[in-house]
């Protein structure tokens, strides 16, 4: 049986911040469903005057999340086949410069997968079913298919949920190392 984590960026301080120049269509772009969205559009984002700084590898904003390249052809490479790529563009006002080395994306699918007993809540309601807050997630891995991948987890939807394969590959990479991959019971969201 395979093993599962959430994958998390915590960057290297000092963090950038970033927001997107326009609301793009298709929101929210963390709910699991296929964007229509024309495959040249071209998503472009600056950095926060008031929060400059180092860019992370990954941008997990609802808006439309953000990827680094690197890790998009991680990702692509090992065989995840239910991310949709698009352009993507971050322009730092303070420079004028234009970074292209992002992909905007969106992860298709959500698989249920938590251990509800083994899990703590961060309360006792919820307003649906995938907006569980947790104070420790514990993922159920035998409701887990060995040969999925990558997939957003449907009691959370703020998780992404990744194969150890692709966890090792990361690791492994040069220039990824503010990633980080929770096991059971580490993550909270």
């Amino acid at each position: 049986m395979a093993k599962y984590y959430v994958m998390e960026c915590y960057g290297k301080p000092p963090i950038a911040d970033i927001d997107p120049l326009e609301r793009y269509p298709g929101g929210p772009w963390i709910s699991g469903r296929v964007k229509d969205v024309p495959s040249n559009e071209q998503f472009k984002y600056e950095i926060n005057e008031d929060y400059p700084g180092i860019l992370k590898t990954l941008y997990l904003a609802p808006s439309v999340p953000l990827m680094h390249k690197k890790l998009a052809e991680i990702l692509s490479n090992v065989g995840v086949d239910n991310i949709q790529y698009f352009n993507a563009e971050i322009a730092d006002p303070e420079t004028n410069e234009i970074n292209r080395d992002y992909k905007a994306f969106n992860v298709v699918g959500l698989v249920s997968a938590t251990d509800m007993e083994k899990s703590t809540k961060m309360h006792d309601y919820n307003m649906s079913s995938f907006d569980n807050d947790f104070d420790k997630l514990v993922l159920d891995h035998d409701r887990i298919h060995d040969d999925l991948l990558l997939f957003r987890l449907a009691e959370n939807i703020n998780a992404i949920v990744v194969h150890e394969k692709i966890k090792e590959l990361v690791e492994e990479a040069d220039g990824l190392k503010d990633m980080r991959f929770l096991s059971d019971g580490e993550w909270a969201g």
